[in-house]
């Protein structure tokens, strides 16, 4: 029995929404589109990023999210990470797409992003 195209996306989501790395590289391995967003344009990079599961975010990455796509209204994953206070995952995204070391970048997170500073 094969999974329906709508159905591996929604797998996905909820691989992302819950943290589970594994399950969502099977699922992209198996051909769900990692970069395929919902009404509104929210990826599954932009759920696990603000969920703060920041392992699955680059591991979604790796398989090719693409960190650059925005909602209507500018928001990114990274913003996503930011905005719920996620400084692990802001510090490690910024890391992989930037090719600054993780030691490099300094947060000051009291609940949220209050600035972020590269050395």
């Amino acid at each position: 029995m094969s999974i329906s195209s709508t159905d591996m996306q929604k797998s996905l989501m909820k691989a992302a929404e819950t943290g589970d790395t594994p399950s969502a590289i099977a699922l992209i391995s198996e051909g769900a589109d990692v970069n395929e967003s919902e009404d509104g344009g929210w990826t599954v990079l932009m759920e696990a990023t603000s969920k703060g599961y920041t392992e699955t975010a680059l591991a979604l990455i790796d398989e090719g999210a693409d960190i650059n796509m925005q909602l209507p209204n500018g928001i990114t994953a990274l913003k996503c990470a930011a905005a719920n206070g996620f400084g692990k995952t802001v510090k490690a995204l910024m890391a992989k797409t930037l090719g600054v070391f993780k030691d490099n970048i300094s947060i000051v997170n009291d609940g949220k992003i209050e600035f972020i500073a590269i050395k």
